[in-house]
């Protein structure tokens, strides 16, 4: 059985797996942004197609990665005058 993304171990060992920690509060309440929302969504589904905790660490760090590479690459091609070279991707 898949848990829920309302279900706290879900959220703990998803954070474990993505190497991020909710922001406490004041209080000592975690807080998520929408982006904490969104990757744990991304981990649940990567859970139910059958990965482990570690394999989907791996994933979200390349695609964290895959993100950078793009935006570095973006940068780069603006700073060259905007050059449309096309997705590379593509």
């Amino acid at each position: 059985m898949i848990p829920s993304l309302h279900s706290g171990r879900l959220c703990r060992e998803g954070f474990r797996a993505s190497v991020r920690r909710p922001r406490p509060s004041a209080g000592g309440t975690r807080r998520y942004s929408a982006d904490d929302v969104e990757r744990m969504r991304r981990i649940a589904d990567l859970q139910a197609d059958g990965l482990h905790l570690s394999g989907i660490g791996r994933v979200i760090d390349l695609e964290d990665q895959n993100e950078a590479l793009r935006k570095d690459l973006a940068e780069a091609r603006e700073e060259r005058g905007g050059d449309d070279g096309g997705d590379p991707a593509e």
